[in-house]
């Protein structure tokens, strides 16, 4: 309705690091630091009408994803993107169902760069941008295959509006 909300959180004691909200303007994705174990990891959370009539971002939903080093997490027309490094080694986009389940790469994941940032919706035309941990900018095509932007310039954070 293109008005300004404060949204009450709380995160006991984890640190957000990054947020994505969805489309719908209700659904929030959230990268965290655990406090007690300073790991990365990845929540969903909805935002809701709280006692006395304002909104809180409530139902923390926890996905246990098999990843390390999570630095970023981005809404996607299949489920979700997360970047971060499997126990077989390489920091790669990976793609999971809302709710954590069924975690696989990205199709037509890249080989020879490491995903740092990662930029995706739910468009259905929308291609995933991903930004390797060098700095450098990749955009995948419609046949899955990946280009890459040219280094001239200034450096450019992979980012879909909305």
């Amino acid at each position: 309705d293109g008005k300004i909300a404060t949204v009450a959180t709380s995160f006991r004691g984890d640190a957000p690091l990054v947020l994505r909200m969805a489309p719908d303007g209700v659904r929030a994705l959230l990268v965290m630091r655990s406090r007690t174990t300073g790991k990365n990891y990845v929540q969903t959370s909805t935002i809701q009408t709280a006692r006395g009539g304002g909104l809180m971002l409530g139902q923390p939903r926890n996905l246990h994803l098999p990843l390390d080093d999570i630095t970023d997490a981005a809404w996607n027309k299949q489920g979700l993107l997360v970047a971060g490094t499997s126990t077989t080694g390489g920091k790669s986009p990976w793609l999971v169902n809302t709710d954590g389940s069924r975690l696989q790469l990205l199709p037509g994941a890249p080989t020879g760069f490491e995903t740092e940032r990662l930029a995706s919706n739910l468009n259905k035309d929308t291609l995933p941008a991903i930004e390797d941990v060098r700095g450098g900018l990749h955009w995948q095509t419609r046949d899955l295959t990946w280009v890459d932007m040219d280094d001239d310039g200034p450096p450019i954070t992979p980012t879909y509006p909305g």
